[in-house]
């Protein structure tokens, strides 16, 4: 019965954690580029349970059956899948369309998005919202101030009718092993950087921007099973403990 308790719990426990990562997926529904994010449960290990027995002085174990207590969160696994694109008429902003994120320069290092609005800054270079700068193959993308600028489908930016730079985007291996770190942005370790590669099958589409890929009605009818399932592990501990009270009450007690 200590033993239901505790699968109950673990299973809360996972349906929280649930929870509250499909509530960051529609808190940011109208965050560009966004990517959703999906909880990977796993069960413990199995357990092999032993009857004890006594027998001549001796003490065996006989084998009873296999038994889990429950599950656990093994990752936090983001979905890559492409975002609707929709059009902003707006030179500044960009979408990949395809494999790929946008790369910018931080305080911090290295940084990743999918998020393809840019402005340009007082110097005249493409900055993200946060201030952070799109870097090209050849540095920080430069337009200077009062210049037209145009980025054909391959990334590459012409100024005033004159090829510049060149988008650097940036793809991974394996892009789960990308962390998060705020903001619509990801890191790269030491390891996962040098699995980075240019990208290749993508296209740049100038003034569009990427939507959030997270379906709304899909991620709201998941949070109602979720909800449910909570409900229904809630009442299995209570049962268990109205059992457990029971057992420590009634068994033994001569009447």
């Amino acid at each position: 019965m200590i033993r239901g308790i505790y699968s109950g719990a673990y299973g809360m426990n996972v349906l929280q954690l649930k929870m509250e990562v499909m509530s960051n997926n529609l808190a940011n529904i109208n965050t560009n580029g966004f990517k959703n994010e999906q909880i990977v449960a796993k069960s413990f290990n199995e357990q092999l349970m032993n009857l004890m027995d006594e027998r001549k002085g001796r003490t065996y174990f006989r084998p009873v059956g296999l038994i889990s207590q429950g599950a656990v969160v093994d990752e936090v696994s983001t979905d890559f899948s492409q975002g609707t694109l929709e059009e902003t008429g707006l030179d500044t902003d960009f979408a990949i369309s395809g494999n790929g994120f946008f790369t910018v320069e931080t305080p911090e290092g290295i940084y990743y998005t999918r998020d393809g609005s840019f402005a340009l800054d007082n110097y005249g270079y493409l900055v993200s919202s946060q201030g952070y700068t799109l870097l090209g193959q050849a540095g920080p993308v430069e337009i200077g101030q009062g210049n037209s600028f145009t980025v054909d489908k391959d990334g590459v930016i012409y100024v005033n009718g004159e090829e510049k730079d060149r988008l650097l985007i940036t793809d991974f291996i394996n892009s789960q092993q990308l962390e998060k770190v705020g903001d619509n942005y990801y890191r790269a370790d030491r390891e996962t950087e040098l699995q980075s590669f240019d990208a290749e099958n993508y296209q740049i589409r100038q003034g569009f921007l990427e939507r959030s890929n997270t379906d709304l009605v899909k991620e709201l009818t998941n949070m109602l099973t979720v909800a449910r399932a909570y409900e229904t592990n809630q009442k299995l501990i209570q049962v268990q403990d109205e059992l457990l009270g029971k057992a420590v009450n009634n068994v033994g007690v001569v009447k």
